[in-house]
């Protein structure tokens, strides 16, 4: 296995032997089969992107603002062009965090209803306290 990250542009790989191998071929899933990692450049507008074999799984990285994005490529026979450019623009488009916001309003939802049922509890004890109370005086005449 070669360590060497080799590139892809135009739907064909240039490795250094001289020589190109269509990324549609079976001389492409051959050479799949023995590296485990090469750089894709999209023939759009979109940004290069890093594929990486993990295990027996080819995944996309790109970093932008500092940040590692990944995305799911598939297994090698699933590497064409298209599927390639598709992860190139998708790569383009960064997975959105989790809004704080919604975790937020999940919080204070939780913190109102504890807070209800609370009052719900205080509300009871205190009746029940007057109903004591009460029997207390009866008991007294």
């Amino acid at each position: 296995m070669s360590n060497k990250i080799c590139s892809v542009a135009q739907g064909i790989l240039e490795p250094d032997h001289g020589f190109t191998i269509d990324l549609e071929s079976r001389q492409w899933l051959e050479w799949l089969e023995t590296h485990k990692s090469f750089r894709y450049s999209p023939v759009g507008a979109d940004s290069p992107f890093t594929a990486r074999k993990e295990g027996e799984y080819w995944y996309g990285y790109r970093k932008q603002l500092g940040k590692l994005h990944k995305r799911y490529i598939g297994k090698a026979p699933e590497l064409t062009t298209a599927k390639l450019e598709e992860i190139a623009s998708l790569l383009n488009v960064p997975t959105e965090p989790r809004s704080k916001n919604v975790e937020q309003s999940v919080t204070e939802q939780s913190v109102t209803s504890s807070n209800n049922d609370i009052a719900q509890l205080w509300q009871a004890v205190s009746q029940l306290r007057q109903e004591i109370s009460a029997l207390g005086k009866l008991k007294a005449r």
